[in-house]
């Protein structure tokens, strides 16, 4: 796991990782914003602390399953805030389009989301995302992923 205490958040923000995710991660605060609650979920699923409490905890109940996220060997590579739809410290409702660029199984991989969020209690949670649909990609095409590599010769193999 990363030490989060020493770098800068993973969640791309350019602010030391105590002061913004951790933060929030860890309960010290809540998130203001709904970008700020997805860029914490993006940096605890990077740093392997997806199966804490936080994740449950900021998902709305009727989306939140009670089974254990699996924890495979993934890093990140980088959150790309595309759009966000409302979702400000006055607003109860907010979309946040995202692409989250993770390395998975040492294969870098795209996951394109447009992600639903509310306030509950005064807090942000999660409710679901939905999947941009896709052009198809080109074997000589640059790949989703952002690797800079063809298709081909990165996941496409």
């Amino acid at each position: 796991m990363t030490n989060l205490l020493l770098a800068l958040c993973p969640c791309g923000s350019g602010v030391d990782a105590k002061t913004c995710c951790e933060a929030i991660i860890t309960g010290m605060t809540q998130a203001r914003t709904a970008v700020e609650l997805m860029r914490a979920r993006y940096t605890a699923f990077v740093t392997g602390r997806m199966n804490g409490a936080f994740v449950r905890n900021t998902t709305a109940p009727e989306t939140r399953s009670t089974d254990n996220i699996p924890s495979p060997q993934i890093g990140g590579l980088g959150l790309d805030i595309r759009r966000v739809s409302a979702g400000g410290e006055h607003d109860q409702t907010g979309t946040v389009e995202f692409v989250a660029r993770l390395l998975v199984q040492g294969c870098p991989e795209a996951h394109h989301e447009i992600s639903r969020f509310r306030r509950e209690a005064g807090a942000w949670v999660y409710i679901d995302g939905s999947f941009p649909a896709h052009a198809k990609v080109g074997r000589n095409d640059p790949c989703p992923c952002g690797s800079g590599k063809k298709f081909k010769q990165c996941c496409g193999t």
